[in-house]
């Protein structure tokens, strides 16, 4: 029987005139695949509140699957881990940076996502290189991870995956910088709805 699923996606930070993301959103809802999507701003404050409030107002999903860019990394990640930690020299889109520290305090050192096993990484690894990851990084991703699973880990499962840039990308990036095309990303994320759906 299918699940409540909502997929989140950020839009473009850093510079970067496209987020692989939000592109993905539009590809799932061009699917049919019955999932709710939330295009989410790369600001530590402003994606938090506008996933509560998508949350209320459309909740309670049964999975809550958040797509992220890394820069960077070769493999699509499904991250493990969020920590209580900001650690950065970039500030968010909004101009902000926030100091290091945890993001929470008296909060719970980590989240562990551990609904989801680790045979995921074989079964999505015919598709293109899949790591399970143990660190979301300490920008905005992790920092919506950590608060995503305080506030609803117990109504909802929750994963957060990072994807490497588009090669439209790294056009103007050293040689060496890995990317992934579009439709390989939406053959995984397809692919982690129908392992969920089978939980």
């Amino acid at each position: 029987m299918s699940k409540k699923i909502l997929v989140t996606g950020f839009q473009p930070f850093l510079g970067e005139k496209i987020n692989p993301s939000e592109l993905l959103l539009d590809k799932i809802k061009q699917s049919a695949t019955p999932v709710d999507t939330l295009v989410l701003p790369v600001s530590y404050k402003r994606s938090f509140t506008a996933f509560i409030k998508h949350y209320r107002e459309h909740g309670p999903y049964d999975v809550v699957l958040m797509l992220g860019q890394a820069g960077g990394r070769k493999a699509f990640c499904l991250e493990r881990i969020a920590i209580n930690w900001y650690e950065t020299s970039h500030p968010d889109e909004d101009g902000f940076c926030p100091p290091f520290g945890r993001i929470t305090p008296g909060g719970p050192d980590a989240y562990i996502s551990d609904f989801f096993p680790t045979e995921w990484k074989t079964q999505l690894s015919r598709f293109a290189p899949v790591e399970i990851s143990h660190s979301a990084g300490a920008f905005v991703c992790n920092s919506l991870y950590y608060q995503v699973q305080a506030e609803f880990k117990k109504d909802s499962a929750i994963l957060f995956a990072h994807l490497p840039y588009l090669p439209e990308q790294v056009l103007e990036k050293p040689t060496t910088t890995p990317s992934m095309e579009l439709e390989t990303q939406l053959k995984l994320v397809l692919a982690v709805i129908d392992l969920i759906n089978k939980i």
